[in-house]
């Protein structure tokens, strides 16, 4: 499970450091270096990063996204997302 949001959400809604037990996938467009995290994760950190969602790559328009570790880190935490 992974946890989805953006700074005003998480910093509302799931403001218990409880949530922090789950990987972030932050919504921060503003930001240049890193994203702005709600306070549960602020000692936990991010695992990706929502930069834009509005990026063209090839003439089509998606939302870009950082993945924050090494490529087989995605691919352990893909297969480890599966059932």
């Amino acid at each position: 499970m992974i946890l989805y949001t953006d700074v005003i959400t998480g910093n509302k809604y799931l403001n218990d450091s409880y949530f922090a037990n789950y990987p972030l996938w932050i919504a921060d467009y503003y930001s240049k270096t890193s994203p702005n995290l709600p306070k549960a994760w602020k000692d936990k950190g991010w695992l990706i990063w929502q930069r834009s969602s509005i990026y063209k790559l090839d003439g089509i328009t998606d939302d870009l996204d950082k993945y924050n570790g090494s490529l087989q880190d995605f691919k352990n935490f893909i297969k480890a997302s599966y059932y």
